[in-house]
C-alpha cells in the first residue's frame, strides 16, 4: 500500500492499485507506525532522487556552460545558458554563506551551554 501511494496522485488510484478500499488507507493514515513507515519510504524516495540529481549536476553545468560559450549556440541559447549559470552560482553561494552562519551559530550556542543545538541528520 505504501508503494502505491508513492506513485500514485490520490488515494482512490493507491487504493485501486493496492486492492483496499478508500476507507482502508484513511484508517491506515492514522496508524503511527504505518505513517513512520510511509514518511521513511517518502524520504529514501527523495534521498534516491537527490542522490540521481547530484549525480548528473557536474555534467549538466559542464553542458551549459559549452552552450553559453560555444558560437554555434544561438544568442537566445547563450543567453539562457548563462543567466541559468549565474543563477545557480549565486544560489550555491547562499547556501555556502547560510551554511557557514549555521555552524558559527551553532558553535556560538554550544559555548552558552546550550544543549542539543546540532540536528540528528545534521552533515
Amino acid at each position: 500500500m505504501i508503494r502505491a501511494l508513492l506513485e500514485t496522485n490520490s488515494d482512490r488510484e493507491a487504493a485501486a492499485i493496492a486492492g483496499v478500499s478508500t476507507r482502508t488507507i484513511e484508517r491506515f493514515r492514522t496508524d503511527p507506525v504505518f505513517v513512520g513507515e510511509y514518511r521513511n519510504a517518502l524520504d529514501r524516495l527523495v534521498d534516491g532522487g537527490i542522490d540521481r540529481a547530484l549525480k548528473a549536476f557536474d555534467s549538466v553545468i559542464e553542458r551549459m556552460a559549452e552552450t553559453a560559450l560555444h558560437e554555434s549556440s544561438t544568442p537566445k541559447e547563450r543567453i539562457a545558458a548563462q543567466r541559468e549559470l549565474a543563477a545557480i552560482g549565486l544560489k550555491l553561494r547562499e547556501e555556502r554563506y547560510v551554511d557557514q552562519e549555521l555552524r558559527e551559530l551553532r558553535a556560538l550556542a554550544a559555548s552558552l551551554g546550550c544543549v542539543d543545538v546540532t540536528p540528528e541528520n545534521d552533515e
